[in-house]
């Protein structure tokens, strides 16, 4: 027999469709082996000074090929073994003693991953399984049916009593072709230093399982034959063995043990708790893609959250490269905590930010420079300008700035000059001229101020701005064509809903997004108002193509598009109406979890966020 440890994964929030494909994945993987053994672990550990508990996950086939079911690898399961045995407990070598609890009796109707309701109290969760011979399946069946025929003929039977022929008469149909039948012990081992803790375990185990309608008991002169995970072999005391439960595949699906209601990654930082008070140790650059999506209404907590994540992987990780940019100037006078330095760009300051030039510096191609011109100084929808437009950028792709373009364009193209004039003078031209900044080390640009005037030309200049400075960023986040930048680094944006009016600038957003993985990059992106977000085509895709997503309070307008977006339940949606601050669900990867992120009290007070903090005292407590 060998050994495999399996990844397990969140199953609370799980839809119906996603949770019935767990459970059929687990009963594939009963069907593929026939027989073997299944354990799921609670342990603990300690991180920073506080201890948490973390779920393990282990099969023992009789086969070398991994469970083709779930991510494994082969590693052996080690454990204390035992050095004296009393009826209802073993001692450890470690000092511990072990409680082994079965059950014995089961409703006709059991929550889908009912074991996981014991994890925290037990240290480890076993199904010891035999899938039968067809034939003494029948066999079984048969007899069993047959009993219960008897006694639903009497007119006196009850109708629990009818219940059950009928259900065993429904199984006796699909016993031996569709639906196998497994001889199963089910149990818990509970691990404590005296037998009066144990005592008290126990006492527990058994109200909430009469509570589920569940008999549990702990066999006397069993315990090591239980322990060792071969509750059928052998006899005890001059007992009779164990007795098996016979359960159908149909049923044994709710059994399914591989429930991980934490995350926890190896190189993760601590980011708040599960809706079941499990951790989260969160590390993007363990996803497919590194990007993470932040979204929440206002006051829900979501650039707290950014903080408080940008902060610890930057603490976890000093030579991570930070660069943000920052509409409303949140960030710039926290930079410091996320070891940047930072710039607050001013309405008349010179950026040094050509296009030209950042076309010669292989950070724009000609149709994007050529897109650039366009949205932010041509009429919106004038399709004959813009081609014209294209034609004169693609003839005029030598001039070194817009200046010198735009100067052609008066004999050239007189219309189009006029439309790209406001080019060459304040405060456009402060966008182009000079120099552009330093950012040799770690920078959050404040853009708040930027827009200078209020109004349509302020948010105007401010995404010509942003969309500029994003360009000649990925310099330092991606390098260049002939030399890429693959060391590990974190560009963030916040308020992004502020662009969704200027398509080509999400669309350098997306661009970002889309390269971030290939160099080795995570872009956090931030923002209220997803529903406006994902009308647009490129912001639609960072939401979708993000491997991780963490949602907070919403508006119900926002709640169809992150239904249709993420998959939620309609409870899980309608529960992120009223979500407390710092609340709310996350996906990442293959986790769908409760999120409730927890600041400590410096990080509460160095963000200077308003309001209370739902996690406020338990932070404190933590810290």
């Amino acid at each position: 027999m060998v050994w495999f440890r399996l990844s397990g994964s969140p199953f609370a929030l799980l839809s119906d469709e996603e949770a019935n494909d767990q459970m059929d994945r687990f009963v594939s993987l009963l069907n593929t082996f026939e027989k073997g053994v299944v354990v799921a672990t609670t342990e603990w550990f300690t991180f920073e000074g506080r201890r948490f508990t973390r779920r393990g996950f282990w099969v023992n086939v009789d086969s070398d090929t991994p469970p083709p079911q779930f991510p494994s690898v082969r590693e052996d399961y080690k454990r204390p073994t035992i050095i004296s045995e009393h009826p209802d407990h073993v001692v450890l070598e470690d000092g511990s003693l072990a409680r082994c609890m079965l059950f014995t009796r089961f409703p006709d109707y059991l929550r889908q991953g009912f074991l996981y309701e014991y994890s925290q109290v037990a240290s480890e969760t076993v199904l010891v399984f035999r899938a039968l011979d067809p034939a003494d399946a029948v066999s079984k069946v048969d007899k069993l049916k047959m009993s219960y025929e008897g006694l639903a003929s009497d007119r006196r039977a009850s109708s629990s009593i009818i219940q059950k022929y009928n259900k065993v008469s429904q199984l006796a149909l699909s016993i031996g072709s569709v639906n196998k039948l497994f001889e199963t012990y089910t149990y818990i081992i509970c691990r404590g230093l005296n037998t009066k803790y144990l005592d008290e375990v126990e006492a527990a185990v058994r109200k909430h399982a009469r509570g589920r309608l569940i008999s549990v008991s702990t066999p006397k002169f069993f315990q090591a034959y239980l322990y060792n995970l071969m509750p059928g072999e052998g006899e005890a005391g001059g007992f009779a063995k164990l007795r098996p439960k016979y359960v159908p595949s149909m049923s044994v699906r709710t059994w399914y043990p591989f429930i991980a209601e934490d995350l926890i990654d190896e190189g993760g930082v601590f980011l708040g708790y599960t809706s079941t008070r499990s951790p989260i140790f969160f590390n993007p650059f363990r996803r497919n893609n590194y990007n993470v999506v932040i979204l929440g209404e206002t006051g829900a907590g979501k650039s707290m959250t950014a903080k408080v994540l940008i902060k610890r992987l930057k603490e976890k990780n000093p030579e991570l490269r930070v660069f943000g940019l920052d509409p409303e100037n949140e960030y710039v006078g926290v930079a410091r905590a996320f070891g940047a330095g930072a710039l607050n760009i001013a309405h008349n300051m010179k950026l040094g930010l050509d296009p030209f030039k950042l076309y010669h510096e292989g950070l724009l191609s000609v149709d994007e420079l050529s897109d650039m011109l366009s949205a932010f100084y041509l009429p919106e929808g004038d399709m004959v300008l813009a081609n014209r437009l294209r034609t004169e950028v693609f003839d005029n792709e030598d001039s070194p700035d817009v200046a010198t373009f735009v100067g052609r364009l008066e004999s050239l193209d007189p219309p189009v000059h006029g439309h790209l004039s406001a080019a060459v003078v304040p405060p456009d031209s402060n966008i182009y001229s000079g120099s552009p900044p330093d950012v040799m080390g770690n920078v959050v640009f404040g853009v708040r101020d930027v827009a200078g005037s209020v109004g349509v030309a302020g948010k105007r200049f401010k995404a010509l701005a942003v969309t500029l400075l994003t360009v000649y960023l990925q310099k330092q986040l991606f390098g260049t064509t002939a030399s890429g930048n693959y060391e590990r680094g974190l560009f963030f944006v916040d308020e992004a809903w502020q662009f969704v009016r200027y398509p080509v600038t999400m669309e350098v957003l997306e661009a970002v997004a889309r390269k971030a993985r290939k160099y080795n990059k995570s872009f956090i992106f931030i923002t209220q108002r997803p529903f406006d977000v994902a009308k647009d085509e490129a912001g639609r895709a960072i939401l979708e193509q993000s491997a991780t997503s963490i949602l907070l309070r919403q508006q119900a307008a926002a709640l169809d598009t992150l239904t249709t977006l993420y998959g939620l339940r309609k409870e899980e949606a309608q529960a992120l109406l009223t979500a407390e601050r710092g609340n709310g669900v996350m996906r990442s990867g293959s986790y769908l979890i409760g999120i409730s992120v927890q600041p400590t009290e410096e990080e509460l007070k160095l963000f200077s966020t308003s309001g209370s903090w739902a996690t406020k005292k338990e932070a404190a407590a933590d810290a």
